[in-house]
């Protein structure tokens, strides 16, 4: 074992004495790396238009080496791409290459081989070249001189959200972003972004893998993040697919830097560079630290609603009571609310729930000829079936949710409920009444708001 080591490390080093002496020829900045030639640290890429930069950088307060991409004009330095993000190079002989198999990979003089994107095809003809968008695109070229895109950093963000750049699956892996560690240290942190895998078309924030904040539904022309989003300047553009879903924006005025960023801290947040300032001004940031953008704020069943001094109110929906009381008068929610009356599937009816933005984990029937009464017949024939909706903003598709509601709050969209016969068969003034107080009121109380 130790003998076949040996061996990979004379390797290694045998490479990197070959590939250590093959730099850029060119006397002037390039945007393309072609096979057997390298770009040692200190050498950079520049894209066509001089818009963003690929070389080796360390982080304020290290000496540690990472191949990264920023924008090539702005200073100070801001990193938008890592590729060694885990592995650093701990001093200054590290270089990037397209080695004999066409692998696009670092390697430093102590034998460290650091693989960050592999080709299968004709070697001899592979490069890699940084895009004016920012992404770096290992191609190929073919018998009839095509280019072959091989892979693209764009498929490999880290914790920054560029135009045009995909986020969401492709094929059965999700494009996330991931905050760093630490501002000193690009290694992957605690928190997440992206779209939610199990096709609800929802924004996520994720933290160690749960969900803090979500976006509300995409209807087919928006969803709650996008609206902060757009503010007149930005032309934004979702491609929605069902299976392979996907979402990305583009900026209606090519001359605007902007991008976004998932923080070290936990919140998503979107730039925009003033150049008369040079500086970096914070356009929106989700979510805004309130306890109503974390789902589980008020428990499963329960609506949050923020008062105008800024502090949070959980209630129960009609029909609904806290599942302690206790925990609640003492302004812990998170137990949330459950049923009043205990449902029975042949005999139940729906309670229209309006402005809220609906909850989390939803599963969608796309098809946009299903109308509302056809989401209501399906959700009602399941007997596991708690709550619909609308998929678009028109009123087709449908949005079925099973289970406790995670995440109710404010909103502009309408939920239906499924009830108990005799909580629907109650007093049509009340529910009429309660369906107003569900438009969120900034009074609080910790029972079901019809008693």
């Amino acid at each position: 074992m130790e003998e076949e080591k040996g061996r990979h490390r004379s390797s290694v080093f045998f490479t990197f004495m070959i590939l250590s002496t093959i730099s850029l020829r060119s006397s002037h900045a390039a945007d393309t790396l072609p096979a057997g030639q390298s770009i040692h640290d200190g050498q950079t890429l520049i894209s066509a238009s001089q818009t963003f930069e690929l070389g080796f950088f360390s982080p304020p307060n290290s000496s540690n080496r990472y191949v990264g991409i920023w924008y090539h004009k702005l200073s100070p330095r801001t990193i938008v791409w890592v590729g060694n993000r885990e592995r650093p190079i701990p001093n200054i002989s590290g270089f990037l290459t397209i080695d004999a198999q066409g692998t696009l990979m670092i390697l430093d003089k102590i034998g460290t081989s650091i693989v960050i994107a592999s080709s299968t095809g004709n070697t001899n003809l592979t490069s890699a070249t940084l895009l004016d968008s920012g992404n770096l695109v290992l191609k190929q070229w073919n018998s009839s001189q095509d280019e072959q895109p091989l892979w693209q950093s764009f498929d490999h963000p880290t914790d920054t959200f560029l135009p045009r750049m995909k986020l969401g699956l492709d094929g059965k892996r999700n494009r996330l972003l991931t905050s760093w560690r630490s501002s000193d240290d690009p290694g992957p942190g605690d928190f997440s972004a992206g779209i939610d895998p199990n096709g609800t078309k929802q924004f996520f924030l994720w933290y160690k893998g749960e969900v803090q904040w979500q976006s509300g539904v995409w209807n087919g022309t928006s969803f709650g993040l996008i609206n902060r989003m757009t503010g007149g300047r930005y032309n934004i553009s979702y491609t929605p697919h069902w299976i392979d879903g996907y979402y990305y924006y583009t900026l209606g005025d090519s001359s605007v830097i902007t991008r976004g960023v998932m923080e070290v801290l936990g919140q998503f947040k979107q730039y925009i560079w003033l150049e008369s300032e040079e500086e970096w001004v914070v356009l929106w940031v989700q979510p805004k630290k309130l306890p109503c953008e974390v789902p589980a704020t008020c428990g499963a069943n329960g609506l949050c609603s923020t008062s105008h001094d800024n502090s949070t109110n959980c209630r129960c929906m009609y029909g609904f009571v806290p599942a302690s009381y206790q925990r609640w008068r003492s302004n812990d929610w998170s137990a949330g609310c459950m049923r009043r009356t205990p449902t029975d599937c042949e005999r139940d009816g729906f309670f229209s729930l309006t402005s809220v933005k609906l909850p989390i984990f939803s599963s969608r029937e796309g098809n946009s000829s299903l109308s509302l009464e056809d989401c209501k017949s399906s959700c009602g024939r399941d007997c596991s079936c708690t709550a619909f909706a609308a998929a678009y903003a028109n009123g087709t598709g449908c949005l079925f949710w099973s289970g406790g509601l995670l995440g109710l709050q404010d909103g502009t969209q309408d939920l239906y409920v499924r009830l108990a016969a005799s909580d629907l068969s109650q007093d049509s003034g009340k529910k009429k009444n309660s369906q107003r107080d569900y438009s969120f009121s900034s009074h609080c109380s910790y029972s079901d708001m019809d008693n």
